[in-house]
């Protein structure tokens, strides 16, 4: 079961692609990651805290139906959004999860979690539709699917992104 190498953009395709991206994306801040994650991701990206919506101390349930009807992917640390009974696949705007190590505290984690969620997802704003990334550290992440499927991932710093190949 070995790391498979994937495709590495360069740092001048990383300055290219902020340019093509900056502003596109449109995140929701959850509660736990509270707000000074969200004025951080503002400098690149279209985000909104639940505040702006009302929605502090409301469940994750009103979160994520605010996202789904604002159209935007949801930003937390809460690992419950990664349940699809509670947070079905058909209703997803998309979930970047991250958790402790790679989260306002680590602000180069965080980002370097947010651009490899971005470069995942490429041009298509419909590609964050019934998608949860988890990243459990900035290196290492998993996607899934909305048809219950997942990718390993991982990208270590000045390395080439791989990806884990199940018996091969």
């Amino acid at each position: 079961m070995p790391w498979k190498p994937l495709y590495t953009p360069t740092v001048q395709k990383l300055s290219d692609f902020k340019n093509r991206h900056s502003g596109r994306v449109r995140l929701l801040v959850d509660e736990n990651a509270g707000p000074e994650v969200a004025r951080f991701l503002a400098d690149s990206f279209n985000t909104k805290y639940v505040a702006e919506l009302g929605l502090l101390g409301k469940s994750d349930e009103d979160v994520f139906a605010a996202a789904w009807t604002e159209k935007r992917v949801i930003m937390t640390h809460d690992v419950d959004f990664l349940d699809n009974r509670r947070f079905p696949p058909n209703r997803n705007p998309g979930i970047i999860r991250i958790s402790s190590g790679a989260d306002g505290k680590d602000d180069e984690g965080l980002r370097r979690s947010l651009i490899i969620a971005m470069m995942i997802a490429e041009k298509s704003a419909t590609w964050w539709i019934g998608m949860k990334l988890d990243f459990t550290s900035p290196e290492h992440f998993t996607i899934y699917d909305g048809c219950n499927s997942m990718r390993r991932l991982r990208w270590l710093p000045h390395q080439p992104a791989e990806e884990w190949m199940d018996g091969e």
